[in-house]
């Protein structure tokens, strides 16, 4: 099979173009008595920029986090009314009032579709969208338009428009969950995003069963797996944010 329509191009990419003009300065270094510190600190630098910037290196770290995200035994005695809680992935702010599907960003859309067909096959359960903002249109209410748009019932949604991340999200609705007398949901969010979210709202006392969407985890082809590309670089971005968070929360009492 002939790859290199897809491969080669990628060679000459700008994120590749930094991969090997760090490759020639390792190389200029090296052999140097005089550059032995800055070889070594060049080779560090490469190593770790290949670390995120290839598929190889940009889906372990992703599989790192999706890996755990889906846990099976945490849904066993999760009761089929339980609510099923959907996060927002954000949304495009342009200031009008009048929620519209075309607001959506691609995780949050993902994530509604996915909470509403749980939803639908599971009719005694309630939908909580989560996800509030500091500007129009809140993140709740567009994700209602689409839930809304996609047949489902109005009377069967809870919004939770006042939380901004993800530990709000958690402290918010446990709180509409302790109103209701409620101890246990389906959490629908990223499988990156899970790990963290799901600890969040076990932290408050909430038992979940997660529900992930959106994996980004892909096994690596051998014929390019070590050449830089700006798709694994934004993977690693997003693992990374994920990784700095939890430990951010761990660190602050947040999980």
């Amino acid at each position: 099979m002939d790859y290199s329509p897809f491969w080669l191009p990628e060679l000459v990419g700008p994120v590749a173009l930094t991969a090997w003009g760090m490759v020639a300065v390792v190389f200029l270094l090296r052999g140097n008595s005089n550059t032995k510190r800055a070889y070594r600190v060049a080779v560090v630098l490469l190593v770790a920029y290949l670390s995120v910037a290839t598929p190889l290196g940009a889906n372990l770290l992703v599989g790192f986090l999706e890996h755990r995200s889906n846990d099976a035994h945490a849904c066993v005695a999760i009761s089929g009314r339980a609510p099923i809680v959907v996060l927002s992935g954000g949304v495009t702010i342009d200031g009008s009032p009048v929620p519209a599907l075309v607001n959506l960003q691609q995780e949050t859309y993902r994530r509604v579709v996915e909470g509403v067909r749980l939803a639908l096959s599971l009719p005694g359960s309630t939908l909580i969208l989560s996800g509030g903002g500091q500007e129009l249109p809140r993140e709740a209410d567009v994700m209602e338009a689409l839930a809304v748009a996609l047949q489902f019932t109005r009377e069967r949604i809870v919004k939770e428009d006042r939380s901004t991340n993800t530990f709000q999200n958690g402290v918010e609705v446990a709180r509409i969950l302790r109103n209701e007398k409620v101890t246990e949901i389906r959490l629908v969010t990223s499988a990156m995003h899970m790990l963290r979210a799901a600890s969040v709202f076990r932290k408050q006392g909430v038992s979940v069963c997660p529900v992930p969407v959106d994996a980004k985890w892909i096994q690596p082809r051998w014929v390019d797996a070590l050449v830089p590309q700006v798709t694994a670089l934004q993977k690693s971005t997003d693992a990374l944010h994920e990784m700095v968070g939890y430990m951010w929360y761990f660190a602050t009492g947040r999980l």
